[in-house]
């Protein structure tokens, strides 16, 4: 209707009889008239802690919203170790078209308290979808903490942070930050309340994270020739890993996401400048000429895998 309308969370609503399920409540700024409700679904699950406007995620033109649920608990998890997922939380977003549900994650652990913030991020990837951004402040059950950005197109993780130690509560603030240095895609900001900068305890801290993802690139892929390897937008003075494989594009299941590398594989350590760049040259054998190569890498510093490649010698 070209006017702004308004979103508000209840985290100790009661919704059905259900003690502190909590609900989120959206409201014409026309009227004052009710536009949405959602509602949590369990007891305990603080549905509404958070709220925020996450721009237009599905491109209908119209905005959408995220709630967070830092308290809702997920299913006994029996494998690799068995764990309980207690309070691990949960972040959802909604079509402001219609309220239907549009994207869910949830927190990995127990006491996660992923879901504690949330905010639209703007378009991180350059998609021309919004993104989003969550924080899990208690990750670790040490409160070190995690934020997460995630692509409001399909759902799939753009980026993670994490806390530098316990207290630091990283990730209890997060938000959209806008083009902060001009590349053309949005950035990101991270509260740490608890953090110590300069041994002062307690002091806080902010951080503004580029939206640029890590990237890979390979150019003179030449049999006899020098391949030059870069890898940029990684976390600056940070390990990074490049990962090859003559086998295969995978899948593989790695700590960070699906690998696409198969084993057998070589991995090369490199540490990058205060860009966040690295790279390095190798000669390329003179009879390797039609030979399929997969490559993949990993940003250490984000936990974030840079985009596969699949190249053949030339």
């Amino acid at each position: 209707d070209g006017f702004a309308d308004l979103v508000v969370g209840a985290e100790g609503a009661s919704s059905g009889g259900i003690n502190s399920a909590g609900a989120a409540y959206v409201y014409s700024g026309v009227d004052g008239s009710l536009l949405h409700q959602w509602n949590g679904g369990s007891a305990g699950d603080l549905f509404g802690h958070s709220v925020s406007a996450a721009g237009d995620v599905n491109g209908d033109g119209l905005s959408d919203l995220i709630v967070g649920a830092c308290g809702v608990d997920h299913p006994f998890r029996p494998v690799p170790v068995a764990t309980s997922r207690f309070n691990a939380g949960s972040a959802y977003v909604y079509s402001g078209a219609d309220g239907a549900m549009l994207h869910q994650w949830d927190g990995g652990g127990a006491e996660d308290h992923f879901g504690w913030s949330v905010s639209g991020a703007g378009d991180v990837n350059g998609d021309s979808f919004a993104d989003l951004i969550v924080g899990a402040c208690n990750v670790n059950r040490n409160a070190a903490g995690s934020s997460h950005v995630f692509s409001g197109a399909d759902g799939s993780i753009l980026h993670q942070w994490y806390g530098g130690k316990a207290g630091d509560f990283f990730g209890g603030s997060v938000s959209g930050a806008g083009d902060i240095n001009g590349d053309g895609f949005a950035d990101l900001f991270v509260g740490a309340e608890g953090a110590d900068p300069g041994g002062k305890s307690g002091a806080g801290s902010a951080f503004v994270f580029s939206g640029v993802q890590p990237r890979l690139s390979i150019s003179n892929l030449v049999a006899g020739q020098t391949a030059v390897v870069d890898m940029d937008n990684c976390t600056p003075g940070g390990r990074v890993y490049l990962v090859w494989s003559v086998a295969g594009g995978g899948p593989v299941n790695t700590p960070y996401g699906t690998g696409h590398v198969s084993p057998p594989y070589a991995l090369i350590q490199l540490t990058t400048d205060g860009n966040g760049h690295a790279g390095l040259s190798q000669s390329v054998p003179a009879g390797a000429s039609g030979l399929n190569i997969w490559f993949h890498g990993v940003d250490i510093g984000s936990s974030t895998l840079l985009n596969p490649l699949a190249l053949t010698v030339q």
